[in-house]
Protein backbone atom coordinates (compact mmCIF):
# COMPACT_ATOMS: atom_id res chain seq x y z
CA UNK A 1 0.00 0.00 0.00
CA UNK A 2 1.45 3.37 -0.98
CA UNK A 3 1.75 6.38 1.28
CA UNK A 4 -0.74 8.32 -0.82
CA UNK A 5 -3.34 5.54 -0.46
CA UNK A 6 -2.81 5.38 3.30
CA UNK A 7 -3.22 9.11 3.70
CA UNK A 8 -6.30 8.96 1.51
CA UNK A 9 -7.85 6.30 3.75
CA UNK A 10 -7.00 8.27 6.88
CA UNK A 11 -8.48 11.42 5.38
CA UNK A 12 -11.68 9.62 4.36
CA UNK A 13 -11.93 8.27 7.90
CA UNK A 14 -11.41 11.72 9.32
CA UNK A 15 -14.04 13.14 6.96
CA UNK A 16 -16.54 10.52 8.08
CA UNK A 17 -15.75 11.12 11.75
CA UNK A 18 -16.04 14.88 11.32
CA UNK A 19 -19.36 14.51 9.55
CA UNK A 20 -20.56 12.17 12.31
CA UNK A 21 -19.56 14.64 14.98
CA UNK A 22 -21.39 17.46 13.23
CA UNK A 23 -24.55 15.42 12.88
CA UNK A 24 -24.64 14.21 16.50
CA UNK A 25 -26.44 16.06 19.26
CA UNK A 26 -24.14 18.24 21.32
CA UNK A 27 -25.23 16.51 24.53
CA UNK A 28 -23.80 13.01 25.04
CA UNK A 29 -24.78 10.51 27.68
CA UNK A 30 -21.87 10.25 30.16
CA UNK A 31 -22.36 6.52 30.67
CA UNK A 32 -22.16 5.83 26.93
CA UNK A 33 -18.98 7.89 26.70
CA UNK A 34 -17.44 5.98 29.63
CA UNK A 35 -18.24 2.66 27.95
CA UNK A 36 -16.57 3.78 24.73
CA UNK A 37 -13.42 5.28 26.26
CA UNK A 38 -10.17 3.64 25.26
CA UNK A 39 -7.38 3.36 27.79
CA UNK A 40 -4.75 5.50 26.16
CA UNK A 41 -1.80 6.96 28.00
CA UNK A 42 -1.59 10.70 27.68
CA UNK A 43 -4.95 11.11 25.89
CA UNK A 44 -6.46 14.54 26.32
CA UNK A 45 -9.38 16.27 24.71
CA UNK A 46 -9.43 16.51 20.91
CA UNK A 47 -7.40 19.40 19.69
CA UNK A 48 -5.08 19.12 22.69
CA UNK A 49 -1.68 17.47 22.67
CA UNK A 50 -1.76 13.72 22.94
CA UNK A 51 0.82 11.04 23.28
CA UNK A 52 0.32 8.50 20.51
CA UNK A 53 1.48 5.09 21.71
CA UNK A 54 2.49 2.04 19.69
CA UNK A 55 -0.85 0.50 20.70
CA UNK A 56 -2.65 3.55 19.26
CA UNK A 57 -0.78 3.18 15.97
CA UNK A 58 -1.52 -0.55 15.86
CA UNK A 59 -5.21 0.20 16.40
CA UNK A 60 -5.18 2.81 13.61
CA UNK A 61 -3.57 0.28 11.25
CA UNK A 62 -6.24 -2.30 12.13
CA UNK A 63 -8.98 0.27 11.54
CA UNK A 64 -7.44 1.34 8.22
CA UNK A 65 -7.60 -2.27 7.03
CA UNK A 66 -11.33 -2.23 7.81
CA UNK A 67 -12.04 1.26 6.51
CA UNK A 68 -10.25 0.93 3.16
CA UNK A 69 -12.68 -1.52 1.54
CA UNK A 70 -15.55 0.30 3.22
CA UNK A 71 -14.39 3.59 1.73
CA UNK A 72 -13.90 2.05 -1.72
CA UNK A 73 -17.38 0.51 -1.64
CA UNK A 74 -18.97 3.82 -0.61
CA UNK A 75 -17.11 5.64 -3.38
CA UNK A 76 -18.30 3.08 -5.95
CA UNK A 77 -21.89 3.47 -4.73
CA UNK A 78 -21.63 7.26 -5.04
CA UNK A 79 -20.34 6.98 -8.59
CA UNK A 80 -23.18 4.59 -9.43
CA UNK A 81 -25.68 7.04 -7.89
CA UNK A 82 -24.38 9.86 -10.09
CA UNK A 83 -24.36 7.71 -13.22
CA UNK A 84 -27.84 6.30 -12.46
CA UNK A 85 -29.16 9.85 -12.73
CA UNK A 86 -27.63 10.29 -16.18
CA UNK A 87 -24.56 12.33 -15.20
CA UNK A 88 -20.92 11.39 -15.30
CA UNK A 89 -18.66 12.18 -12.37
CA UNK A 90 -16.99 15.10 -14.16
CA UNK A 91 -20.35 16.71 -15.00
CA UNK A 92 -21.54 16.24 -11.44
CA UNK A 93 -18.34 17.82 -10.11
CA UNK A 94 -18.62 20.72 -12.57
CA UNK A 95 -22.20 21.43 -11.46
CA UNK A 96 -21.12 21.21 -7.82
CA UNK A 97 -18.31 23.71 -8.42
CA UNK A 98 -20.67 25.95 -10.36
CA UNK A 99 -23.04 26.02 -7.39
CA UNK A 100 -20.31 27.79 -5.41
CA UNK A 101 -20.75 30.96 -7.44
CA UNK A 102 -23.99 32.94 -7.73
CA UNK A 103 -24.02 32.86 -11.52
CA UNK A 104 -22.98 29.18 -11.66
CA UNK A 105 -26.43 27.87 -10.75
CA UNK A 106 -27.97 29.87 -13.60
CA UNK A 107 -25.69 28.17 -16.14
CA UNK A 108 -27.03 24.67 -15.37
CA UNK A 109 -30.06 23.44 -17.28
CA UNK A 110 -33.17 22.55 -15.29
CA UNK A 111 -32.85 18.90 -16.39
CA UNK A 112 -29.23 18.68 -15.25
CA UNK A 113 -30.07 20.43 -11.99
CA UNK A 114 -32.78 17.85 -11.32
CA UNK A 115 -30.31 15.02 -12.05
CA UNK A 116 -27.74 16.69 -9.80
CA UNK A 117 -30.23 17.10 -6.95
CA UNK A 118 -31.37 13.46 -7.14
CA UNK A 119 -27.77 12.23 -7.26
CA UNK A 120 -26.85 14.45 -4.32
CA UNK A 121 -29.74 13.05 -2.28
CA UNK A 122 -28.53 9.51 -2.99
CA UNK A 123 -24.94 10.46 -2.15
CA UNK A 124 -26.05 11.92 1.18
CA UNK A 125 -27.84 8.64 2.00
CA UNK A 126 -24.70 6.67 1.17
CA UNK A 127 -22.62 9.01 3.33
CA UNK A 128 -25.00 8.60 6.27
CA UNK A 129 -24.87 4.80 5.94
CA UNK A 130 -21.07 4.96 5.82
CA UNK A 131 -20.97 7.23 8.86
CA UNK A 132 -23.16 4.85 10.85
CA UNK A 133 -21.00 1.88 9.89
CA UNK A 134 -17.83 3.80 10.70
CA UNK A 135 -19.18 4.74 14.14
CA UNK A 136 -20.25 1.15 14.79
CA UNK A 137 -16.76 -0.13 13.96
CA UNK A 138 -15.12 2.49 16.14
CA UNK A 139 -17.43 1.58 19.01
CA UNK A 140 -16.67 -2.13 18.59
CA UNK A 141 -12.99 -1.22 18.81
CA UNK A 142 -13.51 0.82 21.99
CA UNK A 143 -12.63 4.09 20.32
CA UNK A 144 -14.60 7.30 20.04
CA UNK A 145 -14.72 9.58 17.04
CA UNK A 146 -12.84 12.20 19.03
CA UNK A 147 -10.06 9.73 19.86
CA UNK A 148 -9.76 8.65 16.24
CA UNK A 149 -9.64 12.27 15.14
CA UNK A 150 -7.03 13.21 17.76
CA UNK A 151 -4.75 10.30 16.87
CA UNK A 152 -5.13 10.99 13.15
CA UNK A 153 -4.29 14.67 13.60
CA UNK A 154 -1.31 13.87 15.81
CA UNK A 155 0.11 11.40 13.28
CA UNK A 156 -0.53 13.70 10.35
CA UNK A 157 0.99 16.77 11.99
CA UNK A 158 4.16 15.17 13.39
CA UNK A 159 6.65 14.05 10.71
CA UNK A 160 8.49 11.76 13.14
CA UNK A 161 5.24 10.14 14.22
CA UNK A 162 4.16 9.76 10.58
CA UNK A 163 7.50 8.13 9.75
CA UNK A 164 7.12 5.72 12.68
CA UNK A 165 3.55 4.95 11.62
CA UNK A 166 4.62 4.23 8.04
CA UNK A 167 7.43 1.96 9.24
CA UNK A 168 4.94 0.04 11.41
CA UNK A 169 3.00 -0.52 8.21
CA UNK A 170 6.11 -1.77 6.43
CA UNK A 171 6.43 1.23 4.17
CA UNK A 172 9.85 2.65 3.38
CA UNK A 173 9.19 6.38 3.61
CA UNK A 174 12.58 7.18 2.09
CA UNK A 175 11.65 5.46 -1.19
CA UNK A 176 7.98 6.49 -1.20
CA UNK A 177 6.97 9.38 -3.42
CA UNK A 178 3.60 10.93 -4.24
Amino acid sequence: MKLKEILSILIVGLFIVTACNESQDSEADADEMDDMEMSMEGMQSPGGDIEVTDADMDKMIELMEIFQPMSEAAEAKMIQAVEAEGLDVNSYTDIQRGMMSPEGADQVSAADMEKFTKATDKIEEIQMESQEEFERILSENKMTSDQYQAIFMAIQSDPELMDKFMKKMGIDTEAEQF
